[in-house]
């Protein structure tokens, strides 16, 4: 009896549940692991659990289509909202440099202020010598009042000067603390695409593991089927020769012989059982036909997800080379 003999027991899903219980917890993570599981009876029923093994890879492969389009949209709302920020990023700049330019007139005119204050403060040495020699009996009136009349100047001047330094770096430390916020906040979206892109790549090349498995049994198949249709041809040539010696003897012919020795059985009752088990059998070539099909089709398949998960990968180089321009950008302003 060979691999095809229709009472041999098969892969069952006790086996399944006490010998691989981790492929039935991966198979219970598919969204649609009802479907797949309702298929275990027809299975068993078929004695053949290639349909269960389609519909779990149906089922994942619909399961790839949907987290495929999740992905696309989060890509599509990563980069809608990378314009977002860089039109907010481009509006910030345009009030900062507002804001720089309203602190640096006023700079000016402290500048101006101070100026004119060192000119006074100059000027006041001279006006005492000459009160002093107006009035030498209110010098040291005059000399206090110098004193408190330049101190009260300088302080009001610093109050100023640091009143508009502390505006300064107070909206300068707000507008970078939320440009960190938002970068960080692109930047941990970005490794999390770049790990889900990871999982598909993975995803990919065990679904292409499986592929090449599955075409080294239907070589095997092949070369099997071969030798059966081989020698079932014979045993027919064989078996025609030997019905039509018996009509005219009933004594073994060459043929019969022949037979004998090629089955290995010991009487001619014997050997035409073994052919006829030989024909049962015999797997014919329409049974296969389908299998290659849907080889081929799982193929295809393989190579269309190849090509989305480059075009994903693509996406991700660019939205990596957005964030480092951003990075740089916010990199170049701070120095």
């Amino acid at each position: 009896m060979g691999m095809f003999d229709k009472g041999k027991q098969g892969v069952t899903w006790d086996y399944l549940r006490e010998r691989h219980p981790e492929i039935l917890s991966e198979l219970k993570t598919l969204r649609d692991w009802d479907t797949v599981k309702a298929v275990v009876p027809e299975a068993e029923k078929l004695g053949d659990y290639s349909l269960f093994s389609l519909q779990a890879l149906a089922s994942f492969i619909k399961e790839f289509h949907i987290e495929r389009g999740l992905l696309g949209e989060r890509i599509e709302s990563l980069s809608q909202k990378l314009e977002d920020t860089r039109t907010e990023m481009r509006e910030r700049d345009s009030a900062l440099e507002k804001r720089i330019n309203v602190l640096e007139k006023g700079l000016s005119d402290v500048q101006r202020k101070t100026l004119l204050i060192e000119g006074i403060s100059n000027l006041l040495p001279r006006i005492n010598e000459l009160e002093e020699k107006l009035e030498m009996n209110q010098a040291e009136i005059l000399a206090r009042f110098e004193k408190s009349y330049l101190r009260l100047i300088e302080e009001k001047v610093e109050e100023l000067v640091d009143r508009r330094i502390r505006e300064l770096e107070g909206s300068i430390l707000g507008f970078s603390g939320d440009l960190a916020k938002s970068l960080k906040e692109l930047q941990e979206r970005h490794e999390r695409l770049i790990i889900e892109n990871y999982e598909l790549k993975r995803e990919v090349e065990r679904l292409r593991g499986a592929l090449k498995r599955k075409e080294g049994e239907l070589a095997e198949l092949k070369k099997k089927l071969s030798s059966y249709a081989e020698l079932n041809r014979r045993i027919e040539e064989l078996q025609k020769r030997v019905q039509e010696y018996e009509k005219k003897t009933g004594r073994l012919s060459k043929a019969e012989r022949e037979l004998l020795r090629l089955t290995g059985a010991g009487s001619l009752e014997e050997a035409l059982e073994a052919v006829r088990r030989m024909k049962e059998e015999y797997v014919p070539k329409s049974k296969v036909a389908p299998l290659l099909s849907e080889l081929k089709r799982l193929q295809e398949r393989l190579d269309e997800l190849e090509r989305e998960n480059a075009a994903l990968r693509e996406k991700n180089e660019k939205l990596s080379q957005a964030l480092k321009m951003l990075l740089e950008r916010e990199e170049s302003e701070e120095s």
